[in-house]
C-alpha cells in the first residue's frame, strides 16, 4: 500500500511537494479521528499538521505571522 501511494504521489510530499530524496523518508498521514490512512507528508509537514492539532485556524495565524515577519521564501517560492 505505501508503495502505491509513494508511486501515485510521485514521491513527494502531498503537501509541500518535495520530493522523497530532498526531505527523507515519507510518512503516513492519517486522521486522528477516523484512524484512516490520507496521504504521504514529509517529516517536517506531518509533525506541523500534529503540533497545531490540524486546526486550519491555528495554521492560518502561522502563515500571517510569517509573512507580518518578511521572512524570505524557501526554496525560491
Amino acid at each position: 500500500e505505501y508503495e502505491r501511494m509513494l508511486a501515485a504521489q510521485n514521491y513527494r510530499c502531498a503537501s509541500c511537494k518535495e520530493h522523497q530524496d530532498d526531505v527523507g523518508v515519507l510518512a503516513v498521514d492519517h486522521s486522528h479521528a477516523t484512524g484512516k490512512n490520507r496521504e504521504l507528508l514529509c517529516g517536517h509537514c506531518n509533525m506541523a499538521l500534529g503540533q497545531t492539532f490540524e486546526d486550519p485556524w491555528r495554521l492560518m495565524q502561522l502563515v500571517k505571522y510569517i509573512r507580518k515577519h518578511n521572512y524570505p521564501a524557501r526554496f525560491g517560492r
